[in-house]
């Protein structure tokens, strides 16, 4: 049995009326008569019974046709929520984050100029970057050069501007200073980021080059470092990128030595279909940060070559 067999066989239980329910099935009643003939040979039992020129619904008729009602409304009900899966997945995606304090302002923009895409994002810690579900979880990863292990995904480049920085409450000592030596912080207290973040790895290595292991007092959360350097409890390690996250009262120290620098890179899943949501997104991305390097190359020139 099919689906066409159970629609007309229901459109027919309904009407009880052949010539009626051929007309609503825009077929001929010759072949609503015969499409109803083979469904009782397939089940060997009549569905009708002649009631002078009219057809009534029999005992084995009102019996599938409880069947067929439940088969029918299940067959609606899968294909409208396929669509609006499939809708859904043209029009939304979800972006995994190393840091919640990165890529506020390319988001921003995402959403206001594509109000009609739901973008989410999701903080990802060191144990979930390894997850082989991730990329069903997430369509993008935004995070820095190999915190990302898994080869299933590409890695484009898209932001260098992020600069070591020192940054310490404005009674502090290096709050004047112009640039800093990392080393020369050895001896000052530090308020760390807890060791499921990404950032932490990239921090115990900044201090394996500047040649010290730092004076942790505190690991905590991103969001409670702002509250710890305003009581002064200690100074922190960070990049420039985050640099709109704190309050004016922080003092951001530039970092010389060691020189490294903490770049985004934007991962795709090179093994999940592309959608719609997902082909405008890494576009923006894209287009959002080499158009801002080039303006702050345009206010900041370089040196010519």
């Amino acid at each position: 049995m099919n689906e066409q067999q159970m629609r007309y066989f229901q459109k027919l239980a309904e009407r009880q009326n052949l010539s009626r329910a051929a007309q609503e099935l825009v077929i001929s009643p010759p072949a609503l008569s015969a499409v109803i003939r083979r469904l009782e040979e397939e089940l060997d039992c009549r569905l009708f019974d002649r009631n002078g020129r009219g057809i009534v619904l029999n005992q084995n008729g009102q019996l599938l046709l409880r069947r067929v009602n439940e088969a029918l409304s299940a067959l609606d009900t899968a294909r409208e929520e396929i669509a609006l899966a499939r809708q859904k997945a043209e029009t939304s995606l979800t972006v995994g984050l190393t840091s919640p304090l990165i890529c506020h302002d390319a988001l921003q923009a995402f959403v206001k100029q594509y109000p009609h895409i739901h973008l989410t994002h999701r903080l990802l810690r060191v144990e979930q970057l390894s997850s082989p579900t991730l990329k069903h979880e997430v369509d993008f990863i935004i995070a820095s050069k190999d915190e990302v292990p898994d080869r299933d995904w590409a890695g484009k480049l898209i932001d260098t501007r992020a600069h070591l920085m020192l940054v310490v409450y404005p009674s502090h000592p290096f709050a004047k200073r112009d640039s800093i030596q990392l080393k020369e912080a050895a001896q000052e207290r530090f308020i760390a980021i807890s060791r499921e973040y990404c950032f932490r790895r990239f921090m115990d290595k900044v201090f394996e080059m500047a040649g010290f292991s730092p004076n942790i007092i505190l690991e905590c959360d991103f969001a409670l470092r702002q509250a710890l350097l305003d009581e002064e409890y200690g100074i922190l390690l960070t990049t420039s990128a985050i640099r709109e996250s704190f309050s004016d009262s922080a003092v951001f120290v530039p970092i010389t030595e060691p020189n490294i620098h903490y770049p985004r890179y934007i991962y795709q899943s090179r093994k999940v279909p592309q959608t719609k949501a997902v082909g405008l997104f890494g576009e923006f991305m894209t287009h959002f940060y080499t158009n801002r390097s080039e303006s702050e190359e345009a206010v900041f020139p370089g040196p010519k070559m």
